[in-house]
């Protein structure tokens, strides 16, 4: 961790479940190497507006064909896709794929299914089927727990996937969608460049899902 004299501090807007189970599990290898930046992370889904002057750069998703100018800097691409615990999907049974399992849902991502099924070439299902639940991240504690199944993000999943906690029975699918870096036009920070930097790296390493892990998306 950066010690307490550093010499600036870089405050970051995130996502949520993103900071959680991504972001500041892997900042431990940014203070490593940059012992002289303290970040402090803070939570929002809504738009950047640095107008506020409440954070210096901000981390957000958007769709990764618009990713344009040196302010903003894709670094990390969304794979999603069903995720459920390997118990409840062996009791289930293959055969029956998802049909009979409860769906899970979150407020901050509520059309996370049906964006799926379209990507997918899946017939819609009743979107109001199901639990739901304030935050992506109770959602993923609901699947582990065996509450139901899912729609879970590559980044978000990844280390479940490994351990075991859950299982991705149909794969994941490439959203179009990438995790961007947001800083101010026009303001240079020394700071906020060696965190891009940084998070490109980051990025590289987190790669994306397996081949055997990634579904096809729907023609067209």
């Amino acid at each position: 961790r950066p010690p307490r004299a550093a010499q600036s501090v870089l405050r970051v807007s995130c996502l949520g479940t993103f900071a959680m189970r991504w972001l500041i599990p892997r900042l431990p290898r940014f203070y490593r190497d940059h012992p002289q930046i303290a970040v402090e992370v803070s939570e929002s889904y809504a738009p950047v507006d640095f107008r506020t002057g409440s954070y210096d750069a901000a981390i957000r998703m958007q769709t990764a064909a618009r990713v344009a100018g040196p302010e903003v800097t894709a670094f990390l691409p969304d794979y999603q896709g069903p995720v459920v615990a390997p118990s409840v999907w062996a009791e289930h049974a293959e055969g029956a794929g998802l049909d009979g399992l409860t769906r899970l849902h979150t407020r901050t991502y509520p059309d996370g299914w049906a964006e799926w099924e379209a990507r997918t070439g899946r017939p819609p299902s009743d979107g109001k089927a199901g639990t739901v639940f304030d935050h992506t991240f109770y959602m993923l504690a609901a699947a582990s727990a065996g509450l139901g199944v899912a729609i879970g993000g590559w980044s978000l999943v990844q280390d479940d996937l490994a351990d075991g906690q859950l299982v991705a029975p149909l794969g994941l699918v490439d959203t179009g969608l990438a995790y961007v870096y947001v800083r101010p036009p026009g303001q240079p920070n020394t700071a906020a460049q060696a965190f891009a930097d940084w998070l490109v790296g980051e990025g590289r390493r987190c790669a994306g899902p397996p081949p055997a892990l990634r579904a096809p998306a729907r023609p067209g």
